[in-house]
């Protein structure tokens, strides 16, 4: 029987990666959970209303780092979602991660604990070449990921050609 398989997905806002662990849910079981959830969830308690402007995107960058270097939050967390997924009867679990070095310790942690197979995806688009002023969003590529999409298609077009990507890519190599 095949070990579970984790997915670490990042690329800046707007291209697609809910959209695209969404089509994947379609086909397989999967959970999806993100680093910058609770973080929001922090903000939103000290007047972060939801928004995505670039000083809003900057705020939530600075609040994870804050979260990282004082208690390892983020990759806590992760680490329980992780856990959780294993405990379960999902195939696929989506962890969105931005930060390079936490994409890394991350992998290294799953990788080391064999119990699931562990794969890096960006998902990029000519569509989104903007500078977004924080490290998560405009440090995205600085990571050496294991596959990349990149999402220039339509939206009517993306199922189709995200899936041969994946059936080709990493499902082939799982």
């Amino acid at each position: 029987m095949k070990k579970p398989l984790v997915i670490i997905i990042n690329g800046v806002g707007g291209v697609g990666k809910d959209t695209i662990c969404d089509i994947v849910g379609k086909y397989y079981k999967t959970k999806v959970v993100s680093t910058i959830t609770d973080v929001k969830k922090a903000g939103s308690l000290i007047g972060w209303q939801g928004n995505k402007s670039l000083k809003d995107r900057g705020f939530l960058s600075d609040l994870k780092d804050l979260c990282t270097e004082y208690y390892d939050y983020p990759f806590k967390k992760a680490v329980s979602d992780y856990e959780s997924f294993l405990n379960t009867h999902d195939d696929i679990l989506f962890i969105h991660v931005r930060e390079p070095q936490e994409i890394e310790k991350l992998r290294l942690y799953i990788k080391k604990d064999g119990r699931a197979d562990i794969y890096t995806l960006l998902i990029k688009s000519d569509r989104f070449s903007q500078s977004y002023g924080n490290h998560a969003d405009d440090d995205v590529e600085l990571y050496n990921y294991d596959y990349i999409f990149n999402n220039n298609c339509s939206i009517e077009e993306l199922e189709d050609n995200f899936m041969d990507f994946f059936k080709e890519g990493i499902l082939n190599e799982w």
